[in-house]
Parts: structure tokens; sequence; C-alpha cells
């Protein structure tokens, strides 16, 4: 096998394995239930592992690498941080109706409203993608000085 190939296995099988672990574990009404990364699993990862695919045979290693850490780094970040976000969110809303302040039920969905998948996984994402494609740049650039 060469080393395209085994790199493509490997990818894709952590995204196997990420996707049924998310599906087993932190899927809605599973044992460790997480928004953010039961939403990415019933939308397949967003499709993140095609562009896995493409990287890798356009020569682009470190990009597909840092693509699927990326997808579940920002799986963890943005279930984090919108979890924080919804909490911190909801004790304002409480404060406001406990000082006798009215609040319409607009503001009280909008304070359940989780941003783990847009902007934060998406961001992240994005960043580890950017992150791939200079590793990538700049070890093209090196091996033609050698």
């Amino acid at each position: 096998m060469n080393k395209k190939t085994v790199h493509l296995v490997v990818l894709l099988v952590v995204y196997l394995l990420g996707y049924f672990l998310c599906r087993l574990y932190f899927a809605q009404g599973m044992p460790f239930e997480s928004y953010t990364a039961g939403w990415i699993y019933r939308r397949s990862f967003m499709y993140t592992w095609v562009a896995v695919i493409i990287l890798i045979f356009a020569n682009k290693p470190m990009t597909a690498t840092l693509t699927t850490v990326g997808c579940f780094c920002g799986i963890v970040i943005g279930d984090v941080l919108g979890g924080w976000i919804i909490t911190v969110r909801i004790a304002q809303l409480e404060e406001l109706i406990n000082s006798g302040v009215a609040v319409g039920s607009y503001e009280k969905a909008q304070a359940y409203h989780h941003y783990g998948i847009l902007p934060i996984w998406f961001v992240v994402i994005i960043l580890f993608v950017m992150m791939g494609l200079i590793l990538d740049k700049r070890n093209r650039l090196q091996n033609k000085g050698v």
C-alpha cells in the first residue's frame, strides 16, 4: 500500500469510529448526550470526510489530518462553549425576571439557542483547515529547497 492509501484509510477509520461513538454515546437520549456531537453525526459530519479524501489525493496530507482533528475538536469546543453560552443567557433571563422585567417568549427561546454548530464548530474547523494549508505549503517549499 502506498502512503496516500494508508493515510486515507487511517483518517476514514477515525471518522467511522467518531461516527459510532457519537451515535452510541453522545446522540440524543444516549448516556452522555451532546447537542453538537448529535447534530454533526446526524448530518454525516457535514461531509468533511469527503474533503479529507479530496485533500489526500490533492497531496495535502497535513490539511486532511488537521481537517479531521478540527472536526472533532470543533465538536468538543462547540458543545462546551455552546452549553456555557446557554447557561449564561438563562442566568441573565432569570435575573431580569426576578427584577420584575417582562420577558417575552422570543427572548426565552433565544436563551436556549445552542451556538455549538454555527459559528463555533464551523470556525474551529476553518481555523484547522487554514493551519493545514499553511503547513502543507511550508512542507512543499522545504522539500523543493532540499
